[in-house]
């Protein structure tokens, strides 16, 4: 399985690739998605892969039947209606609309200025893959959605079988990645919607997976996706440096440096023409930052007084305010244009007064993260489980996927510090559950792996207790 689901992720990354260099001039090719899918599967029966440690037959069932049961929920969906809602009907369906019948930019939906397009800044992955998959099998470009979702439980599981993770844990946190309320009722950010949630959820789950497992590939792949999916997945690369930077892994951050640096070069040209203007170099300014960073693990490794644990995690603590000052400082920058960042970015002014946005921020994580349950208990059960830990003296590890959530759900805060919108209950209640989404998949990672650390403490405490004493009628038996 492991093999498979690495090579499906290569796979979209290959095809996305090959298709922003073509998608600017006569069209990408209709051969272009299965021969990136061969070789993206060929390339995957190379990787090695982690020792299974079965689960019970009934336990994989229950599961599977679960999942199953919503793809075909979701395929239903996804098939039978369009998008649901104004974004993913007058961005999402648009695009996908004038690339099937004409998969290139130089076409007056795109190429021409007075045209209305809804988000042109938007990466163009989940659109090109529909389309280019609707140009294959009419009327099943939409089945893109529900084999990202089903994708993303592939992801989770995988990830959990590398790391060892007890088996019935791992059927069981798979299961509740599957049923997340918001991936499958009918509303925005949903799988079938036409949103791009699901896909950059996918890209975080694969980032976090390649920090817990220190799988530099994953990592890699991961960091990709996220700039192939939305806007806002830059910001989340560069968060997954930071925090590969920060637990001093020079392998993920080299290579992520790496992803993140030819990734910003393949796609800037595609959003310049999106937005009708001239590729602009203020994109590689977080690859010159990811470059700087890598340098210096470099250089501290041959002046080790240089690199202090503390320093990185003082560096890291700072990285909220530092984003603060560095979007007033770059603001202007981004601020031209009728993109999603620019509408944003023209209030990098405002930024520290929408400070005071945050305790209504606060609420709808509360009202929107917990109390409906959109998430189920996503938010919850690390919570518990550090009680626990924290009851018992138990040490929980696994920081990396901890820093990567906890900085990303404080990252979902950017948007509303810098509303642009007049009603911000409106922007709350639109917008914030589908940022929260995009989160669901590292913190079930996290949790899976903190209460598997739990169980092994309470096994080795059953262990202790069982151990006979010196004086113990089975003490014989142990000396034997």
């Amino acid at each position: 399985m492991e093999r498979i689901v690495t090579g499906l992720l290569l796979s979209i990354v290959l095809f996305w690739t090959g298709a922003c260099f073509w998608v600017r001039g006569d069209g990408i090719p209709d051969w272009w998605l299965p021969v990136a899918f061969g070789f993206g599967i060929t390339i995957a029966t190379r990787v090695r892969i982690a020792d299974e440690s079965p689960s019970p037959r009934w336990a994989r069932a229950a599961a599977w039947l679960v999942i199953c049961g919503a793809f075909v929920m979701l395929w239903h969906g996804a098939l039978s209606t369009p998008s649901r809602h104004w974004d993913g009907a007058a961005s999402f369906d648009a695009k996908v609309f004038w690339l099937e019948n004409s998969p290139t930019l130089q076409q007056p939906f795109f190429a021409t200025e007075g045209v209305f397009h809804h988000s042109p800044d938007y990466p163009l992955l989940l659109p090109m893959l529909v389309a280019m998959v609707e140009r294959l099998a009419p009327e099943f470009g939409r089945v893109v959605l529900p084999f990202v979702y089903m994708l993303l439980i592939g992801v989770v599981s995988t990830a959990l079988q590398r790391r060892r993770i007890a088996p019935l844990l791992r059927v069981a946190i798979t299961a509740a990645v599957a049923v997340t309320p918001s991936l499958l009722t009918p509303g925005g950010g949903a799988v079938d919607s036409g949103y791009g949630e699901c896909i950059l959820l996918l890209a975080t789950t694969t980032t976090a997976a390649g920090l817990l497992n220190r799988h530099s590939l994953w990592f890699a792949l991961g960091i990709t996706l996220m700039l192939a999916a939305k806007p806002e997945g830059q910001a989340y690369a560069l968060l997954a440096l930071a925090v590969a930077y920060a637990r001093s892994e020079r392998s993920l951050l080299m290579i992520g440096t790496v992803a993140l640096t030819v990734t910003a070069f393949v796609w800037e040209p595609v959003r310049a023409a999106l937005l009708h203007r001239e590729p602009s170099f203020y994109m590689t300014l977080p690859v010159v930052i990811a470059a700087f960073a890598t340098l210096h693990l470099g250089v501290v490794k041959l002046a080790p007084r240089l690199d202090t644990g503390r320093n990185r995690w003082l560096l890291l603590a700072a990285v909220p305010f530092l984003g603060l000052l560095a979007v007033q400082w770059l603001g202007p920058m981004f601020a031209e244009g009728n993109g999603t960042m620019a509408v944003y970015m023209r209030q990098a002014d405002g930024a520290f007064a929408g400070l005071a946005n945050l305790p209504a921020y606060f609420a709808g994580v509360f009202e929107f993260g917990i109390s409906r349950l959109r998430l189920g208990t996503t938010l919850l059960i690390p919570f518990a489980a550090l009680a626990v830990a924290k009851h018992c003296g138990i040490k929980l590890h696994d920081r990396s996927v901890l820093i990567f959530a906890l900085l990303g759900v404080t990252a979902t805060a950017v948007p509303f510090v810098l509303s642009p919108e007049p009603d911000l209950e409106h922007h709350i209640r639109s917008s914030l559950p589908r940022l929260l989404l995009h989160w669901v998949g590292p913190i079930w990672l996290l949790s899976a792996s903190w209460l598997h650390e739990l169980l092994v403490a309470a096994d080795r405490c059953e262990a202790a207790r069982t151990v006979p004493g010196p004086f113990s009628p089975h003490s014989r038996l142990r000396r034997e």
